[in-house]
């Protein structure tokens, strides 16, 4: 035989609290990481903009011009979305010398550097953050770059998954062995 108490009518809306409360938080937490998720993508389009730009301007290093270089930085910063005249974004280029034992960049003048420090940071807009105060928040990448000792070197791999430079050719020889000996005509 079932009892009813006359407690439990006292109980009655108690789920519909708790779950206002759970689902407020739950929000909260999705508009957190929505956010963090906006910021880190940012972050490595930044990371890839940075690295790319000093790689270009390491070139005009040896350059006498230092404006050539900063112009070169400039156009692969705007390239990737990232245009330092743009307000909020800052760029920085720092020239110096890079010390190999030590691991270590020591900031110097442009005619006596060996190397580019490029630090760039931008403003990430928030999508939830206005809720809590934030309209946007800041990301940065840092890139340092050494000019190469002496000449480039280009250097090419090639790798034959299909098996197709095994096959001999008329002069019994495979294709490899041809490539080496400089007789190869495919």
């Amino acid at each position: 035989m079932l009892r009813c108490s006359k407690q439990s009518g006292k109980r009655q809306g108690a789920i519909a609290v708790l779950a206002a409360v759970v689902l407020t938080v739950v929000m909260i937490f999705t508009a957190f990481v929505t956010d963090l998720g906006l910021v880190m993508v940012q972050k490595t389009d930044l990371q890839s903009a940075v690295d790319a730009a000093a790689l270009a301007g390491v070139m005009d290093l040896s350059d006498e011009e230092q404006s050539v270089l900063e112009t070169s930085v400039d156009q692969y910063l705007v390239h990737n979305d990232f245009d330092p005249s743009v307000t909020g974004i800052t760029r920085t280029i720092q020239y110096g010398m890079w010390d190999d034992d030590a691991g270590t960049f020591a900031v110097d003048t442009f005619a006596n550097a060996n190397a580019l420090r490029l630090h760039v940071t931008t403003p990430v807009p928030s999508i939830f953050g206005g809720v809590m105060g934030h309209s946007s928040y800041a990301t940065s990448a840092e890139s340092i770059v050494v000019l190469a000792k002496g000449p480039p070197r280009d250097v090419v791999m090639v790798l034959d998954c299909s098996g197709s430079m095994a096959a001999n050719m008329s002069n019994g020889d495979n294709r490899v062995e041809n490539l080496v000996l400089g007789q190869a005509t495919f």
